[in-house]
């Protein structure tokens, strides 16, 4: 129970850091007006549909 707690305390300030970093590209963007929902769906979605995920969970399923 304790390493899944860590695992999401980790998570979630790589995603607050990802965040930092993109809206810092653009100067016009506000920081404050990044979604933390709509960052962490996105990592989500790129973690399930990557091909490499996808192709090793069908090799451990079989």
């Amino acid at each position: 129970m304790e390493q899944e707690i860590y695992g999401l305390l980790i998570r979630e300030q790589l995603l607050r850091t990802v965040m930092r970093d993109a809206t810092n590209q653009d100067p016009w963007l506000d920081p404050e007006r990044a979604s933390f929902v709509v960052a962490s769906n996105a990592v989500n979605d790129s973690i399930i549909l990557d091909p490499e995920t996808v192709s090793r969970a069908d090799q451990s399923s079989g």
